[in-house]
């Protein structure tokens, strides 16, 4: 039976920290901010025996300065995309480097579409849901990165892919959905298309209990809710 223990990092302000795929021992990808504002990807491998850290097998250093989040991509490919609000760029382990630029604005969360690995969704402040695709030859090494912008939904704090282009948009700042995406775009919503709204009044930022004199005095409540 695996018996929990507490390691320490050298970094003061990491952004984000995921494990990576593929690896002998369990190895995390940490990205972090140093003393002058300057972001770095950085492995970190975990020994299980001596219960502490040693350096990982890569580290990349001065990524976009508004890098914030990172993305697993699992096996055979493995690596990790580093998404900021200008580009994404892709890092492998062995040092392949790939990088494409996107419309700006700031990441909310992404989901991957495939086992694969080669299609993640994308979502972000704007309410824009993008789809990233890494371009792999014969060895499974990533040669290209495309994206696109399938269109709008709520501005999403989670987003899970089900099955068959049907994808359940979570939202804290609006209305949940779940959309499904043709093969075909409309001249209207692009490639999203609407099968049902689930209703969400919050973030609530005061409420009061008032009585209701047309309903025999029956109480509600009265929320002062949503985001602007």
């Amino acid at each position: 039976m695996n018996e929990a223990f507490n390691i320490s990092l050298e970094e003061n302000r990491i952004l984000d920290m995921k494990f990576l795929h593929g690896c002998a021992r369990p190895t995390l990808c940490l990205l972090y901010e140093d003393n002058r504002r300057t972001r770095h990807v950085k492995t970190v491998s975990i020994d299980l025996r001596e219960k502490t850290t040693v350096s990982g097998p890569w580290h990349r250093d001065n990524v976009e300065f508004t890098a914030s989040m990172l993305i697993p991509v699992p096996s055979p490919i493995n690596g990790v995309l580093v998404v900021g609000m200008n580009t994404v760029t892709y890092i492998g382990t062995s040092g392949v480097i790939q990088t494409v630029e996107i419309t700006p604005s700031l990441p909310t969360t992404f989901c991957r579409v495939d086992e694969s690995g080669t299609r993640y969704l994308l979502g972000n402040v704007k309410g824009n849901l993008m789809v990233i695709a890494l371009i792999v030859d014969a060895t499974n090494k990533v040669v290209s990165i495309t994206t696109d912008v399938l269109g709008n939904t709520a501005i999403a704090e989670t987003i899970n892919y089900l099955d068959n282009g049907v994808v359940f948009i979570g939202s804290s700042l609006g209305d949940s959905q779940l959309i499904k995406l043709p093969s075909q775009p409309s001249e209207t919503t692009g490639h999203v298309d609407v099968l049902d709204t689930f209703l969400n009044i919050g973030p609530i930022l005061d409420m009061c209990v008032v009585d209701n004199e047309r309903n025999g005095s029956q109480k509600q409540i009265v929320t002062c809710s949503g985001y602007d």
